[in-house]
């Protein structure tokens, strides 16, 4: 820890550079920080393991909008000078007591403009705040929540296991619970797939107001995201999931307009191509698919019972839900940040 005069001097320059808008340096400090924090949302504690928040896995979401997105060579010496800034402030700390390492947050940073904790909140999708207060928050729920999760999938492979959650040497990973015995593992896509296919997909359906007539009409959409949280499904680090909704398959969007006329493909201006969105039985209008359905989602992520937004669940297969299209999407989402376990 620095002394306490070299904190403040620090802190009133972070605060300096967020008014001014000067160098980078404050501002990946600023998204490390909410890297972190969405970690530990995640878990629903103020920690997350060290492993969650690498080099590796933030990279990209620190360089976004800079030097075209790419990180340079001398990224891990920038990240790791920000983690240490971010130490040495007192905003987190390292715990070594586990055997793994933990990185905790202690508070909240205080040289933000007003606003910009909501801003980051919102970019990184963190769904509240951190209740430094809160004194059920222990260690050994970020571990367990981390290490592993059991599905009620069953093993391809053996009569008796079941799929677990693992997070091994190389990262997480689904295995089944018969092991040694059965050594069935499958990467975190292949096992997506597999619930999509058990389970189907469903539509869900929200009331909206058209953006140009304002008439009140019913939008449809699929979102994988809240199908894994119904069937109480972990997907581990995945932040982008939420958009795999419609517009995104296209074998599975063509299936869905042919039973629902109030779908179509049509090109938007804004958007620059052509994807399939909902269309206003009233004045005919293309309901964007960032707006409308983003706000839709957001609608359903806070729904008490979602089962009641669900209009239908599609029993689908590889012919109108190719595993080549999802795939592919899972892809583009990770691209940066885990190749080869998804």
């Amino acid at each position: 820890m620095w002394s306490k005069d070299k904190i403040e001097k620090q802190r009133e320059y972070f605060e300096e550079q967020r008014i001014i808008k000067t160098g980078k340096f404050t501002e990946f400090v600023v998204r490390i920080y909410y890297c972190i924090y969405k970690a530990c949302d995640e878990n629903g504690t103020n920690y997350c393991l060290e492993s969650d928040v690498s080099n590796f896995k933030i990279k990209y979401k620190i360089y976004e909008g800079f030097y075209g997105g790419v990180p340079d060579h001398d990224s891990p010496h920038v990240i790791g000078d920000c983690f240490n800034h971010l130490s040495n402030m007192g905003y987190i700390s390292f715990d070594d007591s586990k055997s793994k390492t933990l990185v905790v947050i202690n508070k909240h940073l205080d040289f933000l403009l007003p606003g910009e904790h909501e801003f980051y909140k919102q970019k990184y999708n963190i769904s509240k705040d951190i209740d430094f207060n809160n004194d059920k928050v222990v260690l050994t729920k970020a571990l367990h929540k981390s290490d592993s999760k059991e599905t009620n999938l069953n093993c391809t492979e053996c009569d008796s296991g079941h799929y677990i959650l693992r997070n091994g040497t190389y990262g997480y990973f689904y295995g089944c619970s018969n092991f040694p015995k059965c050594k069935s593992v499958k990467k975190i896509s292949e096992f997506m797939y597999m619930c999509l296919l058990e389970n189907g997909i469903n539509i869900y359906e929200q009331k909206s107001n058209c953006w140009k007539c304002n008439n009140e009409i019913s939008v449809l959409s699929y979102f994988l995201d809240i199908d894994f949280k119904l069937n109480n499904i972990v997907i581990p680090n995945f932040t982008n999931l939420h958009l795999i909704r419609l517009g995104s398959i296209q074998k599975f969007d063509k299936f869905l307009i042919s039973k629902y006329n109030t779908l179509e493909n049509r090109y938007s201006k804004k958007a620059g191509f052509v994807y399939t969105g909902n269309i206003c039985p009233f004045c005919d209008s293309l309901q964007g698919a960032q707006m409308t359905l983003g706000k839709i989602h957001e609608q359903l992520s806070k729904e008490t019972d979602l089962h009641l937004k669900v209009k239908e669940n599609v029993k689908i297969n590889s012919s109108i839900f190719p595993k080549e299209e999802f795939d592919e999407m899972i892809q583009v989402l990770m691209r940066g940040y885990e190749p080869d376990i998804y």
